[in-house]
């Protein structure tokens, strides 16, 4: 997942949010998962009124977070 420039945004470099059907795909979950995981806040998002978007780089780290070593 990479970082998006919007060329009309001042401010600094607007990552990537992610729609929960392209979280879906990109993980390879089903979208049922991926709602499930926002009710019960498991996995980090944004809500913009009834919209719900995931940050590529937030969900990137959550991600490395949920990794277990071998032998634990």
């Amino acid at each position: 997942m990479e970082n998006v420039r919007m060329s009309y945004w001042a401010g600094p470099a607007v990552n990537k949010l992610l729609s929960p059907q392209e979280l879906s795909t990109a993980l390879n979950i089903s979208i049922e998962t991926v709602y499930a995981w926002t009710s019960q806040k498991r996995i980090p998002y944004i809500k913009m009124g009834r919209l719900v978007r995931f940050n590529a780089d937030e969900v990137n780290k959550w991600l490395e977070r949920q990794r277990v070593a071998p032998g634990e």
